[in-house]
């Protein structure tokens, strides 16, 4: 289902936000482009049974701070940085195009405890690392910013802090550890629940976006992981 995708005053790009949907289990399987399909389909049983945004946003509660607490000046202190870490923190920083964004990251996984390969794909594929970044649902709700945090989850946030990047990093990787903590740790399922937002999914209702939106992400953590190697290799002086 397509929906146009509003890019700040001047642009406007259309965008496929992926939904939950019955699909047949016969024609899943004759997708081309998943070639993880059976992992999926191990992985993704039944994981998320919310009625709507309310029962997700309650389930969620105990997982939202008040924004004043997020600090937006002191984001890593870089002296506490080994040389392989500023390299990979630098590295980051050309591949999302932005040294802030890398560095809120950066902290938040960290501070969080979620993988950053994970969480840089994740963005990538949600937002392309544009903070202002908006898709309006069927549903009525509205994502917005880089990790396009939810407005029916996330009502209690003003409109302008969607679009700051320290306040929608923090909720979208605390949002993204909780899924994670509902699936045990399991990435295929965490990514499923982060991805689908409302209704049921078993093995017989797993949309071929999500399992697209899946199989995006994992691609995406693995090039990130061979490119960052690549920029590595070519200080293998300073790492000796």
């Amino acid at each position: 289902m397509k929906h146009k995708n509003y890019i700040g005053d001047e642009a406007q790009i259309i965008v496929e936000h992926q939904y939950y949907k019955s699909t047949g289990l016969k024609k899943l399987k004759r997708m081309k482009n998943i070639l993880l399909f059976g992992l999926y389909i191990g992985a993704v049983a039944v994981i998320v049974n919310f009625a709507n945004g309310k029962n997700i946003k309650e389930a969620f509660a105990d997982n939202i701070e008040h924004v004043e607490e997020i600090d937006k000046k002191n984001i890593i202190d870089m002296s506490t940085l080994s040389i392989e870490e500023k390299l990979k923190l630098k590295y980051y920083a050309k591949y999302t195009h932005n040294d802030e964004i890398a560095k809120l990251i950066y902290r938040e996984v960290h501070e969080q405890g979620v993988d950053i390969y994970a969480m840089l794909a994740l963005i990538k594929a949600e937002s392309d690392f544009n903070p202002k970044a908006v898709n309006y649902n069927k549903n009525g709700s509205i994502d917005r910013g880089l990790c396009q945090l939810n407005s029916f989850v996330f009502s209690d946030i003003k409109i302008k802090d969607f679009f700051d990047p320290a306040i929608n990093i923090h909720y979208g990787t605390s949002h993204f550890k909780w899924c994670l903590d509902q699936a045990d740790n399991n990435l295929v399922k965490a990514l499923a629940l982060y991805n689908a937002g409302y209704g049921s999914v078993t093995k017989t209702k797993v949309g071929e976006r999500t399992l697209n939106y899946i199989q995006d992400i994992l691609n995406t953590m693995q090039e990130i992981k061979v490119e960052e190697q690549k920029f590595l290799d070519q200080y293998k002086d300073l790492l000796r």
